[in-house]
C-alpha cells in the first residue's frame, strides 16, 4: 500500500472538489428527503436551475460562504473542521462527513464539548471506552480494541442500549497504531485534549 494514494492527494483542488462533493450530495439526499426537486432548491437559494445542475455537477469550486448558505437554505448546517487520521500521506483520503454526523447523531447531538461529556456520563464507563475507540479510529492510530483502550473490549449484549449505538461507530476489526505508541490503560485519555 505504500506509494498508493487516494485521488485527493493528487492537489488541494481534487481535495477541496471531495469536500464540496460530499456536502452537495448531503444536499442532494436532503433534498429527497424533503421531496424538493433541484429546481425548488433553485429557488430557494435563487439561482437559476441552469446554476444549479453546475453545483450537482462540478462542485469543485464553491465556496465555503456557498457551501453553508446551500446548507441553511435546506435546514442544515455545515461546519468545518480540521482533524488528524494519521495518515498525512493522504493514502485513505479525507473522512467522509457521514462518520462524523452517525456517531454526533447517536451521541445525542452534542452542541459543545460540555454537552459531550456529560452525555458520556450518562452513559457511564463503557462508553468512554467506546468513544476512546471511536476517536482513535478517527485519528488513525487504532489497534485491536483490547490495545487501543487496555480493557476488554465488552459485546453489544453487555452494554446499555446508549453506549451499544455509539459501539456501531467503532470497527471491532481495526488496523495496528502506525505510531507504535503503546495504548494507553485509561480510557478516557484521548478525550482529555477535546476539551482543550
Amino acid at each position: 500500500m505504500k506509494g498508493e494514494r487516494h485521488w485527493t492527494a493528487g492537489s488541494l483542488d481534487d481535495f477541496q472538489y471531495s469536500v464540496a462533493s460530499d456536502l452537495v450530495h448531503q444536499i442532494d439526499q436532503r433534498l429527497d428527503r424533503l421531496m424538493l426537486s433541484r429546481a425548488d432548491f433553485a429557488e430557494l437559494i435563487g439561482k437559476t436551475e441552469g446554476r444549479v445542475s453546475q453545483i450537482f455537477n462540478n462542485p469543485g469550486n464553491l465556496t465555503l460562504r456557498s457551501m453553508i448558505g446551500y446548507a441553511r437554505a435546506v435546514g442544515m448546517k455545515s461546519a468545518v473542521m480540521a482533524y488528524d487520521d494519521g495518515d498525512a500521506e493522504n493514502l485513505k483520503g479525507p473522512i467522509h462527513p457521514d462518520v462524523f454526523v452517525t456517531c454526533w447523531e447517536r451521541m445525542g447531538k452534542p452542541i459543545d464539548m460540555w454537552a459531550f461529556e456529560k452525555k458520556q456520563m450518562d452513559l457511564g464507563a463503557g462508553s468512554l471506552a467506546f468513544a476512546e475507540a471511536f476517536f482513535q479510529a478517527v485519528t488513525g492510530s487504532i489497534g485491536k480494541i483490547e490495545t487501543t483502550i487496555g480493557t476488554r473490549f465488552p459485546s453489544h449484549q453487555e452494554l446499555a442500549p446508549e453506549s451499544a449505538e455509539l459501539a456501531s461507530c467503532v470497527s471491532e476489526d481495526a488496523a495496528p497504531s502506525p505510531d507504535g505508541n503503546p495504548p494507553s490503560n485509561d480510557p478516557t485519555s484521548g478525550l482529555r485534549g477535546l476539551a482543550a
